[in-house]
Order: structure tokens, then C-alpha cells, then sequence
């Protein structure tokens, strides 16, 4: 599992697709990279493989999932598909030849990118800190920072660690509304070392 700043993620494309959280993202993320038939097939062919119904949607070049799989086992099922043999034990290696490239193509293409580019995931990994933030206790922070706001700072503190442009802008808008806090730059040092945020 990715550990992104002390959170753990799914790793890799099935347990992605599966998480509750990363999944709806993820497959949105895959439309956007017009590679829609990563999780179309994975999704699909996990509950039910069945030639007959999935050949032309998968495996022909027309289909509305084309997969790109490589030449041998493109032919493979090409080959089966034209003599609409449904039943031929070969299905099962073209499926399990499909998937594996599948599983490879999203790994290498998309799995990193989605963590650190996808600006759904960054929102939802935000939140997830300023949680895990809100679980500490910081009195000694609040009175420093001359609020009660715990909430706010935690937030601040979410926004420093997982996007330094938008926690610099959070700090600004922090200090201005609370009008007894240190100016931005003490604001922002004070908070960074307490959550030891580089």
C-alpha cells in the first residue's frame, strides 16, 4: 500500500477499483485519461467471464472497450471469436493474458499519477489529514496562535502538508480572520513545526 504522509492507500488496480473511497475516484480519473476500459473489464470479468457476450465490447477493434492487448492473444481470441467458439478452454488464457495487461498498463500508466496529480484524490487526501490532525491535542498551538479554532488550524496544518501553495493561502486567510494571531510567516513556522511538516 502507498503510504502518502502517514496515511495508507490501495495499491494497485484491484484493490483501487475496490476501495470505497478510491474507487469512485480512480474511475473517474481513468474517463478523464480516456482509458475507461481498464476498470470497464476489470469490473466486469471479475463476477462474469462469458466470450459470447464480452468478444466484440473487448476484444475486437470496433468494440466500445477495446483492449490493446498483444499480438498472440489478440489473435488468440480474434480466432475464437470468428469460429464463435464460446466454449474452448483458450478463453480462459486470453482473459487472464488480458487482465494481466491491464493490471500492468494501470500500474505503469496511471496508479502514480493518480496519487500525486488528480485533484479529487488531493481534496479527499486533505481531509483525511486534517483527521488525523483533529485526533491530536494542541492547546499550547491554540493559545500561541491566540484562538479556539481547532478545526481551522487543523485544516491550515492539512493544507501545509499535503499542498504548500494552497497551506500558504490558508495561512494568509487564517491570520486575517483571526485577528490576535502571530502575521502569516510566525503563523505558518509554528504550525509546521509542531506537526513537523517539511
Amino acid at each position: 500500500m502507498p503510504n502518502i504522509d502517514g496515511i495508507s492507500y490501495p495499491d494497485g488496480v484491484k484493490d483501487m477499483l475496490k476501495d470505497r473511497w478510491i474507487g469512485p475516484m480512480y474511475r473517474a480519473y481513468l474517463d478523464k485519461k480516456l482509458s475507461d476500459e481498464i476498470y470497464v473489464f476489470l469490473d466486469e470479468t471479475a463476477s462474469k467471464r462469458d466470450p459470447k457476450s464480452q468478444y466484440k465490447k473487448f476484444f475486437t477493434s470496433t468494440g466500445k472497450y477495446s483492449i490493446n492487448i498483444d499480438g498472440p492473444t489478440l489473435d488468440r481470441a480474434k480466432s475464437l471469436g470468428e469460429k464463435q467458439d464460446w466454449k474452448s478452454k483458450d478463453w480462459r488464457k486470453v482473459y487472464d493474458a488480458a487482465e494481466a495487461y491491464l493490471v500492468r498498463l494501470a500500474k505503469g500508466e496511471h496508479e502514480s499519477k493518480f496519487y500525486e496529480n488528480d485533484p479529487a484524490f488531493k481534496e479527499h487526501h486533505t481531509y483525511m489529514l486534517e483527521q488525523q490532525m483533529l485526533r491530536q491535542k494542541y492547546p499550547a498551538l491554540l493559545a500561541d496562535l491566540n484562538t479556539d479554532d481547532k478545526k481551522a488550524v487543523a485544516n491550515v496544518a492539512a493544507l501545509l502538508k499535503a499542498d504548500r501553495k494552497a497551506g500558504e493561502k490558508a495561512v494568509k486567510v487564517f491570520t486575517k480572520k483571526n485577528k490576535g494571531a502571530p502575521p502569516p510567516q510566525e503563523t505558518m513556522n509554528k504550525i509546521m513545526k509542531f506537526f513537523k511538516i517539511r
